[in-house]
Parts: C-alpha cells; sequence; structure tokens
C-alpha cells in the first residue's frame, strides 16, 4: 500500500557566493614597509662636564677610634682534661636474639599452581593480516606544498658607529690599593706535637664471633618427582554423545500479497459514544442547589440539597411559620448529619 509522494526541491535561502579572486599578485608588504626611510646615525655631541680629579696637598688621615683604642688581649693555653680509662668486658658477646631462640616452623600445606592449560598454536599457519581499511582505502593525489620565496636582504649603506658617552667620556684614576688596618694574627708558641692515639683505638679488641646457622623448619612433606598427571575427573569421565540434528517445524517466512482493503477501524472507534464534561460541584465557593449547614471538628464543610419547593418558599414567603418550619428542618438535618452522613449531602474539604 505504499505510495512514493513527489517532493518539490526546496530553495537555498543562504547568500549568494559574490566573492573574485583578485588577478593581482599578493605584495606582502606593510604601509611601515612603503613608508619607512633609513637614515644613517650621526654621532651625537656630549655636553657632559669634565669629571676631572683635584689632588690635594694634605696627606691622608688614615686613623680610627678601633687603632686607637684596640686591646691586646694574650690567651693562656687550655687545660686539658684526663680522660676515664676504658675497661673492656670479660663476658663472651652472645649474639643469639630472641627471635631465633623462640622460633618454630610450622608445617603448611604446599599451594597448588591454577595457571591454566596452554594452548599450542600453530607457528606454521598463514597469517592474515587483510582488513577493511586496506581493503576499501584509496590514494589521493596530493599536491606539493607552496615554497614562499623570502625578499633578498639588502643591507643598509654606510657604517654603525657602535661607541657609547661611557666609552668615549670615561676618565681613568690612578689609585693605590688600601692597606688592611688589622694586625696580623700570631702563630702560638705550643710545640706540643698531636696525640692522635685514643681509647677506642688503644682498648679496642676485635671479638671472635661465628655467624650460626640459620634455623629452617623440618621439611615433613617430600617433593614430588616424575611427570604431573593433569588428568581431571572431567576428563576421565567424560563421554561424547553424537550430535541428532532437530527438525524445524517453523514456517517460512513468505510474504503473500493481500488484495483487500485494509480494515482500520476498531472496537472502540465503533463503540465510542461522546459524553458531556460535568463540572465538579466541590471546585464552586458555594456548590449551585444547595446548602451550607456546618464545619465539623476536622475542617470539613457539609452541605445538603435545597428542593425545588424548599428554593421556591425561601424565596416568596415571608411568614414567620414557614420561617419556624424551616428553622426545625434545619436542626433535624443537622441532627441527621452529626450522626451520619447522608446519601444527598455533600463533604467539601
Amino acid at each position: 500500500h505504499y505510495k512514493q509522494w513527489e517532493l518539490t526541491k526546496r530553495e537555498l535561502s543562504k547568500p549568494e557566493y559574490t566573492f573574485k579572486i583578485p588577478s593581482i599578485k599578493f605584495a606582502n608588504k606593510t604601509t611601515f614597509q612603503d613608508d619607512y626611510s633609513f637614515k644613517i646615525p650621526e654621532p651625537k655631541e656630549s655636553f657632559k662636564p669634565p669629571n676631572a680629579a683635584r689632588l690635594s696637598n694634605m696627606p691622608f688621615d688614615d686613623m680610627t677610634n678601633y687603632r686607637q683604642h684596640y686591646i691586646p688581649y694574650t690567651q693562656e693555653p687550655r687545660k686539658r682534661r684526663e680522660c676515664v680509662q676504658y675497661k673492656p668486658s670479660t663476658e663472651p658477646f652472645d649474639d643469639l636474639t630472641t627471635h631465633r631462640r623462640d622460633f618454630k616452623g610450622q608445617a603448611g600445606e604446599l599451594t597448588l599452581p591454577i595457571h591454566p592449560q596452554c594452548r599450542n598454536l600453530n607457528p606454521n599457519g598463514q597469517f592474515y593480516d587483510l582488513t577493511e581499511f586496506r581493503d576499501k582505502y584509496r590514494s589521493w593525489n596530493v599536491d606539493p606544498p607552496a615554497v614562499h620565496k623570502a625578499v633578498e636582504f639588502v643591507a643598509p649603506e654606510g657604517k654603525m658607529n657602535l661607541s657609547t658617552t661611557t666609552h668615549t667620556d670615561y676618565v681613568e684614576h690612578q689609585l693605590q690599593p688600601s692597606v688592611p688596618a688589622r694586625p696580623l694574627p700570631q702563630m702560638s708558641e705550643h710545640r706540643i706535637s698531636f696525640e692522635g692515639q685514643s681509647t677506642m683505638k688503644a682498648d679496642y679488641k676485635p671479638w671472635g664471633s661465628t655467624r650460626e646457622p640459620m634455623i629452617k623448619p623440618r621439611e615433613e612433606l617430600g617433593k614430588p618427582t616424575g611427570q604431573f598427571d593433569d588428568m581431571t575427573t572431567f576428563r576421565a569421565h567424560y563421554v561424547p554423545h553424537p550430535a541428532n540434528l532437530v527438525h524445524s517445524f517453523k514456517p517460512r517466512n513468505t510474504y503473500i500479497p493481500n488484495t483487500m482493503p485494509l480494515d482500520n477501524g476498531t472496537t472502540y472507534q465503533y463503540s465510542f459514544t461522546p459524553k458531556a464534561v460535568e463540572v465538579c460541584i466541590a471546585s464552586f465557593a458555594v456548590p449551585p442547589g444547595y446548602e451550607y449547614v456546618e464545619t465539623d471538628p476536622r475542617g470539613h464543610k457539609l452541605y445538603r440539597r435545597v428542593s425545588e419547593r424548599e428554593n421556591i418558599q425561601h424565596r416568596f414567603s415571608n411568614s414567620s411559620m414557614e420561617l419556624i418550619s424551616n428553622i426545625h428542618s434545619h436542626q433535624k438535618v443537622t441532627n441527621d448529619l452529626k450522626t451520619g452522613f447522608l446519601t444527598d449531602a455533600i463533604v467539601a474539604g
């Protein structure tokens, strides 16, 4: 039942492409390069005053307060402290620790390997390295990139003046190095030779100690010898069964064209009867046709239905007897509502 529709092509709403390729070659120059004119630097005249040293006829007074008030002190020789003589121990060195003394090897179970079985691959088989990318690859002709030719550099005329004002106006002065006013250190008069012998070197005696062998637990389980038997219970008890082909009774998925038109009617479409939408009475502030009675302790407003006769009497009667009867009927309905809700009453939140 499919029918192909004739679709019209939409018109493009984008603006027309009005750009035109210029025929003039790109100059690649800026306005600064066009308007710049190279000028040869001229030497500038220095207006700096001459820094001539003024020589004095008076001798230089190098006496300071530190030289006048300096008092040299004589240092006394240091007192030598006699060291306490070292007494070596007479007991032999015991290198047994609590760990070596209290260690007891515990017998444990050998861990079994859980490595999976290695499959033997055929190294002589041919490797199929053809991929989808290699199979469907199309080589494209790529143009070589354009090489940009740089403009040849033209050296400016004239020589560059590399002299500075500091280099041209510098005046060298002949000065003498200053002599330190601090007196030279005097060598001490002690001629005692340095004693390099210490108590550690004099009293040290190397102990003859032998290292005890490591305490190892006794192996209770013997190591297995021979070839590993990898026969499992599944392999031992496995019985191969011949596979029987199951006949498929599934009907063939063949298309049978139908010439009858499609009946798209449903029971809901045939039996549907439109109904008017009624407005809920509880949505009104004062429901039409009902009269407010009272509010219960829970906060619910109670109403009762007003008949047409009571409505006419309420509009046109003004006698006191009718008012008294209405009051009695109102009290009766109130008592009935307190005892239990009537079928004609409405409970509004």
